[in-house]
């Protein structure tokens, strides 16, 4: 695709010649990935769908702007025009200058990190369903504010997700993520590794695992978290080895299960928002063997006589519906019975 020279001239809002910006964006949006094109064509579209109206009424300004210059009614310094009472005021036309230079840097840098997570995406994985140009406009607004490296990327993140799937971040989703500190973002990613679908494992004091209740209010008041605990029943069905009702907690990606064993099993829980849930759905959550160690540990001590055990998962199948087949080594990681605690059910 070949784009015509689009100078944007120094009294409007860009104050650049895009013309490089956009050629190059074409190029991409042309030959790249799937969903980098799509998220380019979002960044880029308009101004190349507008590129011929501009390059009129920038000629047309061209004039003007030399007429005015003749008249002494404006100055040119600097590759800007400038009124001439403007003229005198270079401390805050720098100060403005600065900002908006920050703003173009923190956008960049945001979208790096988009392009760089969606290289890594199949095209088959990419929706045919362009990208929402409202979304997109909504997101690179917060973009330009984020310098956090941790943010960024958090940020980056819901952006590749709704490049993916479009209408999978809801503008409500959008609005709590974009209000989430630097110190939110990061304990709502650490209880992640605690969760299990769109429930939280708390201990009898309603705090997850290795942390404290007041860390569980702070992600309430986010509003990731519901601001009600409950008690979550998992089914239960006789284990082949035991002869006994069990509950199975599976952790696929991370290659461990948990076993419950009882006629009925309830566990506490914290629900997640929908907010949070769709944001713990982009989050790439990985589960170390303390981390499932320690979810069991804090069911165990919610029903002191019921055996629970971690094993590892030797051999896992996804099937069509959603569910797995699985098979699990037999030699426990940890159980109750390692910890001290009765097996008596």
């Amino acid at each position: 695709m070949e784009v015509l020279p689009v100078q944007v001239k120094a009294n409007t809002d860009i104050k650049a010649d895009i013309t490089p910006a956009i050629q190059a964006a074409s190029n991409v949006v042309s030959s790249s990935k799937k969903g980098i094109g799509k998220l380019l064509n979002a960044a880029f579209g308009p101004w190349i769908a507008n590129r011929e109206r501009a390059i009129a009424l920038a000629n047309a300004q061209t004039e003007r702007d030399r007429r005015q210059i003749a008249e002494g009614k404006l100055s040119f310094r600097d590759g800007y025009l400038l009124s001439i009472p403007e003229s005198n005021s270079n401390v805050l036309f720098a100060l403005h200058e600065l900002n908006r230079q920050g703003d173009a840097r923190r956008f960049q840098e945001a979208m790096q990190e988009a392009v760089s997570q969606l290289s890594e995406v199949p095209d088959e994985q990419i929706s045919n369903e362009p990208l929402s140009q409202t979304f997109f406009n909504r997101w690179r607004r917060e973009a330009e504010m984020i310098d956090e490296d941790d943010l960024r990327q958090f940020w980056a993140s819901l952006l590749v997700k709704e490049t993916k799937q479009p209408g999978s971040i809801t503008p409500r989703t959008l609005d709590v993520a974009r209000n989430l500190s630097q110190e939110d973002a990061r304990l709502f990613e650490h209880i992640a590794k605690f969760t299990c679908d769109n429930a939280l494992f708390v201990n009898n004091d309603g705090a997850p695992p290795n942390r404290q209740y007041p860390d569980l209010l702070q992600l309430i008041n986010a509003g990731v978290l519901g601001s009600q605990s409950s008690r979550r029943m998992f089914p239960t069905r006789t284990d082949a080895t035991e002869q006994k009702p069990c509950a199975d907690i599976l952790f696929a990606t991370d290659g461990f299960l948990i076993k419950c064993f009882g006629d009925k099993v309830l566990i506490n829980c914290h629900i997640l928002t929908n907010e949070g849930f769709a944001l713990l759905k982009i989050l790439n959550v990985r589960r170390s063997q303390d981390d499932i160690v320690a979810i069991a540990k804090t069911i165990a001590d919610q029903s002191p006589h019921r055996l629970v055990s971690v094993h590892r998962i030797a051999h896992i199948v996804q099937l069509e519906h959603g569910d797995y087949s699985y098979r699990y080594e037999r030699n426990p990681v940890w159980t109750t019975k390692m910890s001290g605690l009765s097996n008596k059910e």
